[in-house]
């Protein structure tokens, strides 16, 4: 099966392991079957926020746009990392992994034991706001994926 690496779900983890490319192609870009990883919509912002924070690669930087806060972040326009999950599997995939579960998923399902993924949130708390912000944008990866939007 073919990889679709969503950004901040795991894929640079899947690609220390298994032998994919790791380019960031939408699902109707690669070849199937496919598969993926998703993420509560919550967890992966704050983490796509703190990774474009803290990282000094261009393209890192390129995504934080000089965004000075958490909800300045959540306002860019679709960008590598902000764009919805949703927006990277506009084709079938015959499996579908949740974050929350790797790795013993992952090991469940290639026999290969995945390193521990990073869940941290690094320093990004949620309030009333941000969290309105990412209910409003990724609406469609809460309904589709089964992930809870609450205020």
């Amino acid at each position: 099966m073919n990889f679709v690496p969503i950004p901040k779900n795991a894929s640079m983890a899947v690609r220390d392991v298994l032998p994919v490319v790791d380019d960031h192609k939408r699902a109707s870009e690669i070849e199937g079957p496919r598969w993926a990883i998703v993420r509560d919509p919550f967890d992966r912002m704050a983490s796509a926020y703190e990774f474009a924070r803290t990282h000094y690669s261009p393209p890192a930087k390129a995504c934080l746009a000089g965004a000075t806060s958490f909800a300045q972040f959540l306002r860019l326009p679709n960008n590598t990392l902000t764009r919805s999950q949703s927006w990277w599997l506009d084709a079938p995939v015959e499996l579908l992994l949740r974050f929350e579960d790797l790795p013993d998923a992952f090991e469940r399902h290639f026999g290969i034991e995945l390193p521990v993924v990073n869940e941290s949130r690094g320093s990004v708390e949620y309030d009333d706001e941000t969290r309105a912000l990412v209910i409003e944008r990724y609406a469609e990866d809460f309904t589709r994926f089964g992930y809870v939007a609450a205020l």
